[in-house]
């Protein structure tokens, strides 16, 4: 591959066998693979910042147990509490007015459930709209 950037460091990749040539612009600066990959690695740090920036840190009980009903979990997770075994979650729940991503609750959800770290970054970006 043949590796450029414009003026605003955006990257460009074209074969090296030549076949893509009529399309590299003259305005392009040839650079190498690894400036290729960190100028890439920069931008994706950027949209993760981003991203991140736009998570609720935390969600009150309110919005956390509405976002839950909408993804047919409310019902489990209100089962799975209440089972003896979940006491402390139970009194962790009921005594808790707000969920950041580390509480407790938060992680049992996410393990009991199969739940991703985008899945719990998509629950609290919607239930911040509740």
């Amino acid at each position: 591959m043949k590796y450029f950037k414009d003026i605003n460091n955006q990257v460009f990749a074209y074969e090296s066998d030549g076949s893509q040539d009529s399309y590299i612009s003259s305005d392009l600066i040839v650079i190498s693979e690894d400036e290729a990959k960190e100028l890439i690695k920069k931008i994706q740090d950027k949209i993760d910042q981003k991203i991140e920036s736009t998570i609720p840190a935390s969600l009150t009980k309110r919005q956390l147990m509405l976002q839950l009903n909408k993804l047919g979990l409310y019902q489990k997770v209100m089962d799975l509490i209440n089972k003896p075994e979940y006491l402390d979650l139970k009194i962790e729940y009921d005594c808790s007015t707000e969920f950041a991503r580390q509480h407790n609750l938060i992680v049992a959800i996410a393990k009991q459930f199969d739940l991703s770290s985008d899945d719990i970054d998509n629950l609290f970006i919607e239930a911040v709209k509740l």
